[in-house]
């Protein structure tokens, strides 16, 4: 990352030359924010930790240093003086790293859609992509509704998929134990009529199930 900051930075200050008489360079602040929550920084911050540089060298090797914000180890009252919408980005961060999940807040989001949109970027937490999908363009609600909202309703949808497939398996079911009930029944009757057997007698020649006889000689 020093590499690339330097070469950002140095190419900024070229496209300020060449200067005219009188005219002053303007200098370049270039800023690293660093959204891992689960451990700090561990990458070089100077351009001399990128090298191995020979004790004899060193002096003459111009070092630069980048500046790198860790979103998530950034105190609560430096966080509350974000403006909404990158307050909600580090809060998230911030609640990842010291609790391991996240509540969301009952601040008003405006342009809900884009918001999610950059936080399912950032994050690459599912819920917000979820949830980016199920509103309007242009909507404006609190993060914290946005997310319960498509919670429950993903619970709902979730509830009518279960209760439609145990009501599509428990009418299967139904069907098959009615289907078994008739196939006994017409092999009881076939042998009612060719042996001249009561009812009994032929779900017994059969080998009804005893769990199915008193079905099946309804059926008889």
């Amino acid at each position: 990352m020093p590499l690339r900051i330097m070469g950002y930075d140095g190419a900024a200050y070229r496209n300020q030359l060449p200067l005219k008489e009188g005219q002053n360079a303007y200098p370049v602040v270039t800023v690293v924010l660093y959204f891992g929550w689960e451990q700090h920084w561990k990458k070089p911050l100077r351009l001399k930790e990128c090298f191995q540089i020979p004790k004899r060298l060193e002096p003459y090797v111009s070092d630069y240093q980048i500046n790198v914000i860790e979103i998530a180890w950034l105190p609560d009252d430096v966080i509350a003086k974000f403006s909404n919408p990158f307050r909600m980005v580090a809060e998230y961060f911030s609640q990842m790293r010291k609790q391991q999940e996240y509540h969301p807040s009952e601040e008003y989001v405006r342009h809900a859609k884009e918001m999610l949109d950059l936080m399912a970027l950032l994050t690459e937490d599912v819920r917000f992509k979820e949830a980016k999908d199920a509103i309007g363009e242009g909507a404006s609600m609190t993060m914290r509704s946005i997310l319960l909202d498509q919670i429950e309703a993903r619970g709902e949808a979730r509830g009518r998929a279960e209760g439609e497939a145990r009501g599509r398996a428990e009418g299967e079911a139904r069907g098959r134990a009615e289907g078994t009930i008739q196939t006994w029944a017409a092999s009881a009757r076939n042998i009612m009529k060719n042996m001249k057997l009561t009812a009994q007698q032929a779900v017994e020649a059969v080998s009804v199930p005893m769990e199915l006889r008193a079905k099946v000689l309804e059926q008889l």
